[in-house]
């Protein structure tokens, strides 16, 4: 039987999304079907629905991982700078390079880079914006935006270019256009190794 823990099924499960991303970076998410992933992987509609409900589940569940990671990291207990937390992102990023590429590339997309800041460390925000004199949740709302925004259309940029600089080189370049909203970030680490 084909369970979660079977090694076919994994295989399966990493086939499907080795297609999916192969896919998704010549065509948009609407015009990939379960018939295009099923016949490029050599299954039947059965096997892939053990997997996703639809391309659309197929999307939602890579895009819970990659966020998962996100989080992961910038939830480590270790002590680690901010800086190496993101060039751990950015080397992430760069591993997984094709596609972020077609996500953050997609036509019409206002895809953005994700899950950051943990919904566990939004908690202690109200504390961080006295510090920094940010005097509402819709003023910070709108320094997130802007960070993040900043963020993906960075790391867009340098997909895009095929990655010339390193993920510490771009984590030293966010640094510097940043700092600001790296105080707010650095005070939310803190609080998360206290």
């Amino acid at each position: 039987m084909n369970t979660k823990q079977n090694l076919k099924f994994q295989q399966t499960e990493r086939n499907i999304r080795a297609v999916f991303t192969e896919l998704f970076q010549k065509e948009p998410l609407e015009k990939i079907t379960v018939s295009q992933i099923c016949s490029l992987c050599r299954i039947n509609r059965s096997s892939f629905y053990l997997h996703y409900k639809d391309v659309y589940d197929l999307m939602d569940a890579v895009e819970r991982e990659m966020s998962s990671y996100f989080t992961m990291i910038f939830m480590e207990d270790t002590p680690l700078d901010l800086g190496k937390r993101f060039a751990k992102l950015f080397t992430f990023i760069r591993d997984n390079d094709a596609f972020y590429r077609a996500y953050l590339n997609a036509a019409g997309s206002s895809h953005v880079i994700s899950g950051l800041i943990p919904d566990s460390a939004r908690t202690s925000l109200e504390t961080v914006t006295r510090k920094l004199g940010i005097h509402s949740e819709q003023e910070l709302h709108y320094h997130q935006a802007f960070f993040v925004a900043g963020l993906t259309a960075l790391i867009r940029e340098w997909l895009n270019r095929d990655c010339p600089e390193s993920p510490e080189e771009l984590a030293r370049i966010l640094h510097n256009e940043y700092s600001h909203h790296f105080a707010w970030l650095t005070v939310i680490d803190h609080s998360q190794t206290s």
